[in-house]
């Protein structure tokens, strides 16, 4: 199967009568290669962390998406339905194709790391159209970088997010050198995993745990070993993680809904490690990814840091 790269598309709408405008977006971040490509391709945020639009995912492959997206218009305030086909070119450049009324868009994305674990990402995108349709070409290109600003401002975090982690001696699994969309829809594998030096179990006193303020934050400042307390409305203490072992989305008090901890980027349900009564009595939850053991001053926690783990036909809990 050949994939035409962003230029031959561009050369072959030439070739049918289209003029063409092109768009550079030039970005930097502290994050990976890696971690744009999984932004561009993880299909379950699309519906949860933005906001100016959503969308149904028709097909989804390894390494190919059809949508139908629902887009929010800069200025305009309404929403228009838009076709996108989405695929993988080549390593850390992906592209996508959508029409916008007598406008045809096409998009490619490229990232590369320029030093250690710093990236330069640029989007580049081709309007094209026939006729006197051209005139319009520099307000497509202000709507589209408009829009461009709004959707990186809720998908930067999430990119910053992993280079925080990445230099916390985290890491991402995937399958293949590049991500998938279709394994991105799986967002009950814990794909997140700790350097080999830092995947040591850690413990926590139980006075301190036991004497701990609602958000307080024990264990280590960020990452799989970090968690924090909250406080119910029966003063029973929690311990929650700060950091969502799917993909390594941050965890706080705002999270939690009807006793459970859902993540901020794909709604994956967790549950609390332990729980504290009002007599100090200490309740430990079972867990497919941590183990928890209570011995006379401290509690110890243990993730199973195995992202092969997932790919067996049952999960049990992790044992201490």
């Amino acid at each position: 199967m050949h994939n035409k790269s962003f230029s031959e598309i561009v050369e072959s709408l030439k070739s049918q009568g289209y003029k063409t405008s092109l768009v550079e977006i030039e970005r930097y971040g502290d994050f990976c290669p890696e971690d744009v490509d999984w932004n561009d391709k993880d299909v379950p945020h699309l519906n949860i962390v933005h906001t100016k639009v959503e969308g149904i995912q028709t097909v989804i492959s390894e390494k190919i998406m059809n949508s139908i997206y629902f887009q929010k218009l800069p200025y305009l305030g309404f929403k228009i339905p838009l076709i996108v086909n989405s695929y993988e070119y080549a390593k850390f450049n992906n592209i996508y194709y959508t029409t916008y009324g007598p406008f045809i868009l096409v998009i490619n994305s490229i990232s590369e790391l320029v030093s250690k674990n710093k990236t330069k990402n640029i989007v580049t995108i081709a309007i094209a159209s026939k006729s006197f349709f051209k005139i319009f070409h520099p307000l497509i290109k202000k709507l589209l970088i408009k829009n461009n600003n709004l959707l990186m401002r809720e998908d930067f975090p999430m990119r910053e997010r992993r280079g925080v982690l990445r230099k916390n001696n985290h890491s991402f699994f995937s399958k293949s050198k590049t991500y998938s969309y279709s394994n991105s829809t799986d967002i009950y594998r814990a794909n997140i995993f700790l350097e080999k030096g830092s995947d040591l179990p850690i413990s926590i006193n139980k006075e301190e745990l036991i004497n701990a303020d609602n958000e307080q934050i024990l264990g280590n400042k960020v990452g799989i070993y970090s968690f924090f307390i909250n406080i119910d409305n029966y003063k029973n203490k929690k311990l929650w993680p700060t950091t969502c072992v799917h993909e390594g989305a941050p965890l706080n008090k705002n999270c939690i809904e009807k006793d459970l901890l859902l993540c901020p980027w794909h709604k994956r349900k967790n549950l609390p490690l332990i729980q504290i009564d009002s007599s100090n009595k200490i309740h430990i939850f079972k867990h497919v990814d941590y183990a928890i053991k209570e011995d006379e001053n401290f509690i110890k926690i243990k993730y199973r840091n195995n992202p092969n783990y997932y790919d067996e036909k049952t999960h049990t809990f992790l044992e201490y």
